[in-house]
């Protein structure tokens, strides 16, 4: 039987819709696969940080670099929660300008601290509650905040926690609005509970000398 040209056409255009799904979903089903190898890469570099749990300095300097790399944040902070006094204290920060990390624990170096609720570290270590703000100038939850804080257009910061109590919190900034992609949030919200591990780790090592 012999088609006609309309339904030649059907078919054809049958043919191309499906090839465009397929190409689609192939498309698709390798980005999740490569955001998937990504998220193990960076798990395994913050594992591999806390070989060197005898030096907090290195444990901190290997996860702000891992952040750094594989984030479109500008600059990252590690700060811990004093649990007898309420009180975030930042351990270590990086920007992607530095030669190397800040680290606050050594010589008497004593990082910037915050209190529950004060700023939007603080808030999110009251409320154990991840923020991302594409535009802090347009975020009216902290405005105070943000008046304080600089030329900053973008913010990621997310809750450290340890059998549902904060233990900290990991703050990521870009001078840009809109820095942070969706992959972003998905990559911190994975390895924050790694991080969280990683520097509790180093608390407990740190008070078996003390």
């Amino acid at each position: 039987m012999v088609k006609s040209n309309s339904e030649k056409t059907a078919l054809q255009q049958a043919i191309a819709e499906r090839g465009k799904l397929f190409s689609e979903e192939l498309a698709r089903t390798n980005a999740r696969f490569e955001e998937r190898i990504r998220e193990l890469s960076v798990v395994r570099r913050i594992v591999d940080a806390l070989k060197d749990i005898q030096d907090a300095r290195k444990v901190f300097e290997g996860i702000l670099d891992t952040i750094i790399d594989e984030t479109n944040a500008e600059n990252c902070s590690l700060m811990l929660l004093d649990p007898e006094t309420d009180v975030l204290v930042v351990k270590a920060a990086r920007s992607q300008t530095d030669s190397e990390s800040r680290y606050y624990g050594e010589g008497g170096a004593v990082g910037r601290s915050f209190r529950k609720g004060e700023g939007i570290a603080g808030w999110v270590a009251e409320n154990g509650e991840s923020v991302s703000i594409s535009d802090i100038a347009k975020d009216k939850r902290f405005v105070d905040a943000t008046q304080a804080i600089g030329p900053i257009g973008s913010i990621l910061c997310l809750p450290l926690s340890l059998d549902g109590a904060v233990v900290g919190v990991v703050n990521l900034s870009h001078p840009l609005v809109g820095a942070f992609t969706e992959a972003d949030v998905r990559l911190m919200a994975l390895v924050a509970d790694q991080v969280a591990v990683a520097l509790h780790s180093v608390q407990l090592f740190d008070h078996t000398l003390q």
